[in-house]
């Protein structure tokens, strides 16, 4: 099958949000069995490993829609016999941005990508049996077939990645019905699009729409975390599902570059990355210490004021050290370094997303804090649950599918669970963790089973492949 994905990122070319790893992932995983092509932005920021690939640039003229003349110039990176990347260039739109996202033009810049990739699967430089589409970005691709391109009967699936990005304006503080009528597609250069609702309407024309976990879907149909989209998503319920997003299959301790490398039968090794990581940063130096780590966005959605409270008070009442990764909303940096400052050699902060340094942080942490106010798609507690660094989650969306909860199962848990975004429930549980980890046998065997689970890409690959082929007429 010839499988076309448009996307605004991807990694390694373009690397934002976690979804780009998704879709690496996901790609890689496909193109083992089937043609696969991703269009998507040519920027400036592409790695001289892959600007040495890339072909030199074609152009295209196009004539219709009673826009007048547009043109396309695009380029081809050959990553392997069955993966293929078309680079859309545009200098204005893309190539002297110094971000991939935040600019008040975004609306315009992403429904020119979407034009193009219609315009090169129609004249069938890119042969597609069917579009996948990601995030809101890529969402007016939809609607721009169902007006523009009704000749083109390649079925669209769109994948909700998170419902609470939908647009360039904020969808709670604005009256949709002022907004958004539905009304006619303005063309690629028009500022109304501005306007309009990509993710809902990408919903509405999409021939499938795809949540990336069975527990966010089940959320989001019963009114929780819906984003104000929770009457609209029951009358399109019929086109609705859901597939896990995963991680990469090599992205474990075996496989990254860490100190030392282990499995599940070596796993003793963990703490001579404990040790390894702890005089990298300049922490007290000992394996008996429990190390917490947060990897992830600074950002409320991920529960970041929850955290920083409970950290304050666990750490006031335990030897345990703390290790936080990731970049976000700069107000949290100054709360942060406060806590560094309080406890001091026993916490880190990078205040910055570096994901070569991320496997050293799971190899050397024992438990990952995840406490998501809403996840779409937990990512962090698979990757954590790979290196044997135990999660302990909000129970929400994917987090509820991923982790099996040590107090409802103690013999297959994977990690601990508390409720109800709760900042005293959240004490309780972690405490009820570190309790555990002094207990080495039990400890071992929590450790055991998490880096048993199968969080691989091959089976959700297939469940896509099924949408897909159910997708085309």
């Amino acid at each position: 099958m010839n499988i076309t994905h448009v996307v605004a990122e991807i990694y390694p070319l373009a690397n934002v949000g976690g979804y780009s790893k998704v879709l690496h992932s996901l790609t890689k995983s496909q193109s083992k069995t089937n043609t696969v092509n991703i269009i998507t932005p040519h920027y400036s920021g592409i790695s001289s490993k892959y600007k040495e690939g890339i072909s030199k640039a074609k152009k295209i003229n196009v004539i219709d829609y009673t826009n007048g003349n547009w043109e396309i110039e695009y380029s081809i990176l050959k990553i392997d016999e069955n993966l293929t990347i078309f680079l859309i260039n545009n200098n204005d739109y893309y190539k002297f941005r110094t971000n991939v996202y935040g600019y008040t033009d975004d609306a315009n810049r992403w429904s020119y990508l979407s034009f193009c990739a219609l315009e090169l699967i129609k004249r069938q430089i890119v042969r597609s049996y069917v579009i996948h589409t990601h995030y809101w970005h890529t969402g007016i691709l939809q609607n721009i077939k169902h007006q523009y391109y009704q000749e083109l009967k390649t079925p669209v699936i769109f994948t909700v990645h998170n419902l609470k990005f939908q647009a360039m304006f904020d969808h709670r503080n604005s009256d949709l019905a002022k907004y958004d009528k539905w009304q006619k597609l303005p063309f690629f250069t028009n500022k109304r699009l501005q306007k309009l609702n990509f993710l809902k309407r990408a919903i509405k024309y999409a021939d499938r729409c795809v949540f990336v976990s069975n527990g966010y879907l089940n959320e989001v149909l019963n009114g929780i975390n819906d984003e104000l989209l929770h009457k609209f998503l029951v009358k399109q319920q019929q086109k609705l599902t859901f597939v896990l997003n995963r991680i990469d299959g090599h992205f474990n301790p075996q496989n990254c570059k860490i100190y030392k490398n282990y499995d599940k039968q070596t796993f003793k090794f963990k703490n001579e990355n404990k040790l390894f990581l702890q005089k990298k940063l300049k922490l007290n130096v000992t394996s008996h210490v429990p190390l917490l780590c947060f990897v992830g966005r600074l950002s409320e959605q991920k529960g970041i004021d929850i955290l920083i409270d409970v950290l304050n008070v666990v750490l006031d009442n335990s030897n345990a050290q703390f290790v936080q990764l990731g970049g976000g909303d700069s107000n949290y940096i100054p709360k942060l370094h406060k806590l560094r400052q309080r406890f001091k050699n026993r916490v880190f902060i990078y205040g910055k997303t570096d994901f070569n340094i991320t496997p050293q942080v799971y190899a050397a942490s024992d438990i990952c804090l995840i406490p998501s106010k809403f996840e779409p798609c937990g990512i962090v507690a698979m990757e954590s649950q790979a290196f044997g660094c135990i999660p302990v989650v909000n129970a929400t969306g994917c987090l509820k599918d991923t982790t099996i909860n040590y107090l409802t199962d103690s013999v297959n848990a994977t990690g601990f669970m508390f409720n109800n975004f709760d900042k005293d429930n959240f004490i309780f549980i972690l405490s009820k963790a570190l309790e555990l980890f002094n207990n080495k046998k039990e400890w071992s065997k929590l450790v055991h089973n998490a880096m048993s689970m199968d969080f691989t890409w091959e089976k959700s690959a297939d469940e896509y492949m099924r949408i897909y082929k159910n997708s085309i007429k």
